[in-house]
């Protein structure tokens, strides 16, 4: 009876080792090499680059590489993304088929860098439009038809105001200084929430109709 249990509990030890050997494994795959993925670029690059508006692509894998990706970043708008993705992860999956990386994944995804610079492009653009515009309405308003262009010139934390005038320049200094105090009037009471405004020190030019400086 002791040699039967001793027979039985060997064979399902020996089952489970079979078990546990037979058990399928997470396909891996072997490194490429640095020239490999030198060359994978460079095929990339001519076939992608003249045809359409891609960003930096990359290659990504987990530790032990078990999951391997091909990312192929597309710029643009939501319509052009959505009318070349298709098209650009069938090329590149016809270019990879003979290389190192054929059983690599192909992720072709919306920029998410360049989504992010049009917004903040965007957003600085409405800011530039409402200082513009404040600062001419609000000159009008005291100065009609004198007033021409507002421009705006900024720097690192430095925003220049540049005021075109109709003057002819034979105006008193004190006529000039009074219309920069309006104008850090303007600044200080109607843009205060604007962010430009806020994390930048302002700085006034105000020219006359010959295009000189005259403050």
């Amino acid at each position: 009876m002791k040699k039967f249990i001793l027979i039985v509990v060997f064979s399902f030890i020996l089952a489970g080792i079979f078990t546990f050997i037979n058990q399928p494994q997470a396909e891996t795959v072997n490194r490429p090499s640095d020239k490999e993925t030198s060359n994978l670029f460079e095929s990339l690059q001519n076939e992608l680059y003249e045809i359409y508006d891609i960003g930096a692509f990359k290659t990504a894998s987990n530790p032990n590489y078990t999951i391997n990706e091909i990312i192929i970043p597309i710029n643009g708008s939501q319509e052009y993304y959505d009318s070349v993705k298709d098209e650009v992860e069938s090329l590149v999956k016809n270019i990879i088929k003979t290389t190192s990386f054929k059983n690599y994944s192909v992720i072709v995804e919306k920029n998410k860098l360049d989504q992010f610079f049009n917004e903040k492009a965007k957003d600085e653009m409405d800011l530039r439009y409402e200082i513009t515009k404040t600062v001419h309405d609000s000159l009008y308003e005291a100065y009609q038809n004198q007033i021409g262009d507002i421009g705006i010139t900024d720097s690192a934390q430095q925003l220049i105001i540049e005021v075109n005038t109709f003057f002819n320049g034979q105006e008193s200094n004190d006529f000039f200084k009074e219309m920069e105090n309006k104008l850090n009037i303007i600044f200080q009471e109607k843009l205060s929430s604007n962010l430009l405004v806020k994390e930048s020190s302002i700085t006034i030019h105000i020219y006359n109709k010959y295009g000189e400086r005259i403050n």
